[in-house]
C-alpha cells in the first residue's frame, strides 16, 4: 500500500484485498495500479523513491516487469482488452450449443452414446 499512496486515494494507497479480506481480482488490483501509474512516477521523481520498480517486481518480477510496465503505461488498452475478453466469454459455449441443437451434432451424441 506505501508505494501506491498518491494525491487521488488520499495519500492512503491500495489495499489489494477486499473488505472481506480476499484478494481483489488480478485485473482490478492492476487497472487500479494502472489508473494512478503516473501518479507514482511522478511521486517517485519528486521524492527520489522507487515505487514504480518495488511495485513492478513485487507484482510481476523481474523478468516479466518489462511486460507488466507496458500494460500499466496504457490503461485504456488494458481495460478495452478486459472488456472484450468479458464479452466473448460465452461465445465459444453459445456455439457450443448451436452445434449440439444441430443434426451433426445430435448425430454425434448417439454415436458417442452407443
Amino acid at each position: 500500500m506505501n508505494a501506491t499512496k498518491v494525491a487521488s486515494n488520499d495519500y492512503k494507497g491500495f489495499d489489494i484485498l477486499d473488505m472481506n479480506g480476499q484478494f481483489k481480482s488480478t485485473y482490478e488490483i492492476v487497472s487500479s495500479i494502472a489508473d494512478i501509474w503516473e501518479e507514482i512516477e511522478k511521486r517517485d521523481v519528486a521524492t527520489g523513491s522507487t515505487n514504480q520498480n518495488l511495485l513492478l517486481e513485487t507484482m510481476a518480477g523481474k523478468r516479466n516487469a518489462n511486460i507488466l510496465a507496458s500494460a500499466l503505461q496504457n490503461p485504456d488498452i488494458l481495460k478495452k482488452s478486459f472488456a472484450e475478453a468479458q464479452d466473448s466469454l460465452g461465445s465459444a459455449e453459445q456455439e457450443n450449443e448451436k452445434y449440439m441443437a444441430s443434426i451433426e451434432g445430435k448425430l454425434k451424441q448417439l454415436t458417442n452414446a452407443g
